[in-house]
């Protein structure tokens, strides 16, 4: 056996909101606002690494071009120094310098009629087990057993339902079933993204290093996050593992962190392909972070919510944590978008609190026992829990199977990484059962009512005490 433990680290870099010159300025009038005192700033992020600089770096909105081009010039910055997101043809981009640098050079150019916001990136990561054995003995399966289990490709196919695992990757030769649908998103990206790649196909995308390739080949935790939902599935008693697309998104590289710019993009790339017609039913989101509502700005998790909030087809299905928090007073997100209405767009001079997110689900991990409680291990380790803010439970440890050394093996995963596939696979059943008629919001409410999925315990510390065996 194996086990994997998904804990949440509390990094995090404050954001501000700034405003910026009126669309009209000239080209050269904006030249020539560029005052010596702060000719000093001028190239900026070669002081430090590019992945440094962007890590640290302000995600800023609503810039328009004359603005965009004085702050390039201001700090000395190329075009490809400014990033965009894939596939993504709005006015966001990423700035690589922190907003305490950034804001003095926009306040010369600020003016009441243009507002453009932004809020700083930041890291967040996937932890391995204590002991960081994790994937050294994980290795693929035999070209043999990984070729009878081969998945299935789908093309251009705007029917069939869209599962998006957002996580570190997928190893395909993990498998341990033919009837998997991968979503082959070459033409969209070629049609749609501009992507000029020169394979034939592409199974996901990559937005740690905007490429094509998704392999998981450090934490495995994208893999074994897929294999939890495949295996939960009612299958085979149905075929409903062949009844969607499977779409890998990978945020998470080799250190087993991820930025939430990459994942703010990738909310953005899944709205894009509902834009063109693909039925997105279920994100599933085995991460989160943690944030002092009491302290911390909390502008800073607008661009993440608007994401989530804008698939309003869409369950998004996010783990609630492993630090043995209360949710109720200690924050988790994007698991508390759902019970926390706290947050406020930096645009809004006024701070109003916006609506809690009504799509997603937020998911607690119990101890598999016939009267269940939510799983502790030790007194620093176990589930997250809140009887207002965390909807349903499932198991924390769950056994699916793998490869090591090369051969088919079960491996137990734990935590509530694990506990988020486990929900979304039987919210997929229920979606399948009710003949894919229900959607975002409703989807999530009935299936959370429905008596012969969900069951009730007084003994769990969830909204109602929901779970599911």
């Amino acid at each position: 056996m194996k086990n994997v433990l998904f804990t949440i680290p509390a990094i995090l870099i404050i954001a501000y909101s700034f405003t910026s010159c009126g669309e009209n300025t000239s080209d050269t009038a904006i030249v020539n606002q560029i005052t010596k005192d702060n000719e000093d700033n001028a190239n900026i992020s070669t002081s430090i690494s590019d992945n440094e600089a962007y890590a640290h770096g302000t995600i800023v909105k609503n810039l328009s071009q004359e603005n965009l081009l004085f702050l390039m010039k201001e700090f000395g910055l190329k075009k490809d120094q400014v990033k965009k997101c894939f596939c993504d043809d709005d006015d966001m981009v990423l700035f690589p310098m922190p907003l305490a640098i950034l804001n003095p050079s926009i306040g010369k150019v600020r003016t009441p009629r243009v507002r453009p916001n932004g809020e700083s990136n930041y890291m967040i990561n996937l932890r391995e087990n204590k002991d960081g054995s994790y994937h050294k003995h994980y290795k693929p399966m035999s070209d043999k057993v990984s070729a009878f289990y081969a998945p299935k490709i789908v093309t251009s196919n705007k029917k069939l339902p869209v599962v998006a695992i957002l996580d570190s990757g997928l190893d395909i030769h993990q498998f341990n079933t033919s009837s998997v649908n991968l979503m082959d998103i070459t033409d969209f990206n070629s049609a749609i993204c501009a992507d000029q790649s020169s394979e034939s196909h592409i199974y996901g995308w990559n937005f740690v290093n905007n490429t094509s390739n998704i392999d998981d080949t450090s934490s495995f935790h994208g893999t074994d996050v897929t294999n939890t939902f495949l295996k939960t599935l009612d299958f085979p008693k149905t075929n409903n593992i062949e009844k969607f697309q499977l779409l890998t998104l990978k945020l998470f590289g080799e250190s087993g962190e991820a930025s939430y710019w990459d994942i703010i993009c990738a909310f953005k790339y899944l709205k894009r392909l509902e834009t063109e017609g693909y039925n997105i039913a279920i994100v599933n989101s085995s991460f989160g972070f943690d944030f002092d509502v009491n302290t911390d700005s909390l502008s800073n998790l607008y661009y993440l919510k608007e994401g989530i909030d804008n698939l309003k087809k869409t369950v998004v299905v996010a783990s609630a944590g492993n630090r043995r928090k209360d949710l109720n007073t200690e924050k988790v997100f994007p698991a508390c978008y759902n019970h926390v209405n706290t947050i406020f767009n930096p645009d809004d001079t006024d701070a109003t609190k916006l609506p809690v997110s009504t799509n997603l689900i937020s998911v607690a991990g119990h101890d598999g026992k016939d009267t269940p409680k939510i799983f502790e291990e030790n007194s620093e380790s176990g589930s997250n829990y809140g009887d207002q803010t965390v909807d349903i439970a499932a198991k924390w440890a769950y056994t699916v199977q793998g490869s090591i050394d090369g051969q088919p093996q079960d491996i137990e995963v734990k935590g509530t990484s694990f506990s988020a596939p486990q929900v979304a696979a039987k919210l997929f059943d229920y979606y399948i059962e009710n003949n894919a008629s229900l959607y975002g919001k409703d989807l999530k409410n009935n299936f959370l009512d429905d008596k012969d999925v969900v069951k009730k315990s007084t003994t769990l510390n969830v909204i109602d005490g929901k779970y599911i065996e």
